[in-house]
């Protein structure tokens, strides 16, 4: 089990800050539909599962919306990243899932955007830039973004498509799997962490 600590000073703080605030916010709104309660307390999470990541994170569900009506932010955002078993929550499969999807890609693509050039200064050499060089995180976040912007599909352009195979965390995507849904690769918990792993290489 590991524990993720985003302080202020980190690039991700603010997109994981506003996700958090938005999960916790469904999250409640799910109790209060099913129980007729939300009653959450101090260092209560929900767990999300990874599909190919071979791994969990879970996410704070009290602590986000109350800051917020305080009208404050934390100084420090608490993530846990453990080896994935086998959950039952809302969110795992059908339209859920896809609410969660949806909800994970500004935080996603705002992230990748605004730290692309600061990734490119560390990781490449020259140019053209050769993104195979480049850690495992930032190569599938590469394959992320462009699917996010390509409906949601995997996306090789033409001068990419014998480009080897990207290994991260135990999920795999090469040219081969061109146009394949990238919820067959990652889901919502899988591209959380990887956000998280490609910052830490950025560090």
């Amino acid at each position: 089990m590991e524990t993720i600590i985003i302080s202020r000073a980190d690039k991700s703080y603010s997109d994981i800050n506003n996700l958090i605030i938005v999960i916790a916010s469904y999250q409640i709104a799910l109790a209060y539909i099913t129980v007729g309660k939300a009653d959450y307390k101090s260092g209560d999470d929900v767990r999300f599962e990874g599909l190919n990541s071979g791994k969990n994170i879970r996410i704070p569900v009290h602590g986000p919306v109350e800051f917020i009506l305080e009208g404050k932010h934390p100084d420090e955002i608490h993530l846990t990243i453990e080896d994935s078993i086998e959950i039952k929550i809302a969110g795992k499969k059908g339209s859920h899932k896809d609410v969660l999807g949806n909800i994970c890609m500004p935080a996603f693509l705002n992230f990748y955007e605004n730290n692309l050039d600061m990734a490119i200064s560390r990781f490449s050499t020259g140019s053209p830039i050769d993104y195979n060089n480049w850690p495992a995180s930032w190569r599938m976040g590469w394959v992320v973004r462009n699917a996010l912007s390509h409906n949601k599909k995997i996306s090789y352009s033409p001068k990419y498509m014998n480009s080897p195979e990207i290994i991260w965390r135990g999920a795999t995507v090469s040219p081969k799997n061109q146009d394949e849904p990238l919820e067959n690769i990652v889901n919502f918990a899988d591209i959380l962490i990887l956000l998280l792993d490609m910052e830490k290489d950025l560090n």
